[in-house]
């Protein structure tokens, strides 16, 4: 009942909460959309040498792009090398925005409500130093992905039918899902044992204490963490209906946009749900 509990409170919204939503949706916007060039000009740059270049104009292919990936391994990682900059750019602000919104989730009969910018101020160096100590679990994370990937790629090497590949990019994508829900259960409850705790605990006692709970409640934790991701997995459904919808349209390019829109903003609200989630659930074990 507790998870039950837990989850219908990340839906309990406040004038203050909407403004971390908003913020949240206008900074994913700002870097993407700033992101949106260099990663073209990579793309561009990079697939338009490779001898797949006229196929991937004509198919919109997985399996195509797990063959690019492994007769030309280099050109993928290339694409990518000017987002790095934004990537970086971006953490601190979103930081600061969840630093508001975990702050503000705390329970009235435990703290007197505070503006959202003073929570955010409050506890941004805290919500830093968390991140930075569970960077090693990140890595972890990254690493077994990654083998699991390699280790895949061996065992269809030499397969003519390049669909095989495909089987192995779903296999990847849900094998880095639940790590990386690992991960951000660790993060997230460490965040908001910080926050719970009224920011009297030291940040490495609260990465330690997120992790723990983590682990020690797995199953409710990630029961939880999989129905936040079931929600954005039915917004990314929405975003694809919307752009393969009737493409010929005299109202095609009006419709992506707002679609697009819609996309971002069901994505930064559920950021939102999910801290608050934390918070509720974290506060029925330390009361």
């Amino acid at each position: 009942m507790a998870a039950v509990r837990a989850f219908l409170a990340g839906f309990r919204w406040d004038r203050r909460t909407l403004i971390g939503a908003a913020g949240l949706y206008l900074t994913a916007l700002l870097f993407s959309t700033l992101a949106l060039h260099p990663l073209q000009r990579g793309l561009h740059e990079d697939f338009d040498r490779a001898p797949e270049a006229s196929r991937l104009a004509r198919e919109e292919s997985i399996a195509l792009m797990m063959e690019v990936r492994r007769t030309s391994p280099s050109l993928v990682p290339s694409a990518f090398r000017g987002l790095m900059g934004y990537g970086l750019l971006q953490v601190p602000v979103t930081l600061l925005l969840l630093a508001g919104v975990y702050g503000t989730a705390v329970p009235s009969v435990l703290r007197q409500r505070r503006d959202f910018w003073k929570e955010a101020r409050g506890h941004f160096p805290s919500f830093l130093g968390i991140a930075v100590l569970n960077l090693p679990v990140l890595a972890g994370v990254v690493g077994a992905g990654g083998l699991a990937v390699a280790l895949g790629e061996r065992l269809i090497e030499g397969r003519p039918d390049p669909r095989a590949g495909a089987g192995l990019f779903w296999l990847a994508i849900f094998l880095a899902a639940v790590l990386g829900t690992l991960w951000r259960n660790s993060v997230g409850y460490g965040r908001a044992y910080r926050v719970m705790t009224l920011g009297e605990t030291s940040v490495l006692r609260c990465a330690l204490e997120g992790l723990w709970f983590s682990v020690r409640r797995l199953l409710p934790v990630n029961l939880l963490a999989w129905s936040v991701h079931l929600l954005r997995g039915a917004a990314v459904a929405f975003l694809f209906f919307v752009l393969d919808y009737d493409r010929t349209g005299d109202l095609r390019l009006w419709r992506e946009g707002l679609g697009i829109q819609a996309f971002f903003m069901a994505l930064a609200c559920l950021r939102v749900v999910e801290a608050r989630i934390h918070v509720a659930y974290l506060n029925a074990f330390l009361k």
